[in-house]
């Protein structure tokens, strides 16, 4: 099992490297991300538009930024021990860079960070990050998982769409 795993991390990685990729995102496209997510003590539910700005960008092919405005909606784990009330909800409202590389035709990945104002979590204005992996099924359409940190680990599913 290790060494399936060890050659797919090296397919992942090296063939890009040997052969043209098309980017998944380009500058100029408008994508919008919906997902819902699970953490130790709540459950989420986002949706996201990232505009892409800049191809290419530290003179990496297919590294593409962009600007990610994020909006999402939480309510807590009915989890006893998650430390809050099972009548508790929140939102955030996130500004994110946003970077993009494709390592393979039709699959990137992605990290973001940026700035949040959460009511939820810790009622506060921070920092959060997220990293993930996005795959393009049709020229328009595609699947992501991504986990955020937040003082708290969160994971995300959802799809995208390029408008």
């Amino acid at each position: 099992m290790k060494k399936i795993l060890f050659f797919s991390l090296i397919c992942c990685f090296l063939l890009p490297l040997r052969c043209q990729v098309l980017p998944v995102f380009e500058s100029g496209q408008r994508i919008v991300h919906i997902s819902a997510g699970i953490s130790p003590s709540f459950y989420c539910f986002e949706i996201s538009h990232t505009g892409m700005g800049f191809d290419d960008i530290f003179g990496v092919e297919n590294l593409n930024f962009g600007l990610t405005e994020n909006m999402g909606f939480f309510i807590s784990n009915p989890i006893p021990t998650s430390g809050f009330s099972h009548d508790s909800y929140g939102f955030s409202l996130d500004a994110l860079g946003s970077l993009h590389y494709t390592v393979a035709d039709r699959f990137a990945l992605m990290g973001q960070a940026g700035l949040t104002l959460n009511s939820y979590e810790f009622k506060m204005f921070g920092f959060i990050y997220n990293v993930g992996l996005e795959f393009l099924i049709t020229e328009q359409f595609g699947v992501f998982v991504k986990g955020s940190y937040l003082k708290q680990y969160k994971g995300h599913f959802g799809l995208f769409v390029i408008i």
